[in-house]
């Protein structure tokens, strides 16, 4: 059964249309016509056609059902174009957001290269503090050493 007619009760009672019980989808626009259902049975039944609530035998001409239908058209058009232009605004907001995480990538690259270098450094410094630390030690153990030979030279000559 096809049927045309005007209904316009919201976008949701739309989509809900679109999953007719009988296959069929919905394109309510108004006072314009809409296509409910194409369904193999179609052969079998009489098609009964409504135009904004007349009977298809009550002046509906198919210039009418024609303009309908590119009327249909332009407004599956307009709404192409605006998803072209949303989907358009997100890839060119991608591509921002791709440049801005290579830049970060890089400056993260550059913060990791100095940390390793100043790492290196500090661990250098560090062998470094240790042999100097280890020099003085045993400088330590030399002068006592020194002062106590001294000191018995002393005593044995006194």
């Amino acid at each position: 059964m096809a049927r045309f007619g005007g209904s316009s009760s919201g976008a949701s009672s739309s989509r809900d249309a679109l999953f007719d019980k009988r296959g069929g989808g919905y394109a309510p626009l108004g006072n314009q016509p809409r296509v409910v259902s194409w369904n193999d049975d179609d052969d079998d039944e009489e098609d009964e056609v409504e135009f904004s609530g007349r009977r298809a035998d009550q002046n509906v001409s198919v210039q009418q059902i024609r303009q309908h239908q590119q009327e249909m058209i332009q407004e599956q058009d307009r709404g192409l174009e605006a998803l072209s232009e949303v989907i358009s605004r997100q890839k060119n907001l991608a591509q921002v957001i791709g440049n801005e995480v290579d830049y970060q990538n890089e400056l993260i690259d550059d913060i990791t290269d100095h940390v390793d270098r100043t790492n290196d450094r500090l661990i250098a410094q560090t062998s470094r503090v240790r042999t100097i630390d280890r020099k003085d030690s045993t400088g330590r153990y030399w002068a006592v050493i020194i002062i106590l030979l001294v000191a018995i030279i002393l005593i044995v000559v006194l």
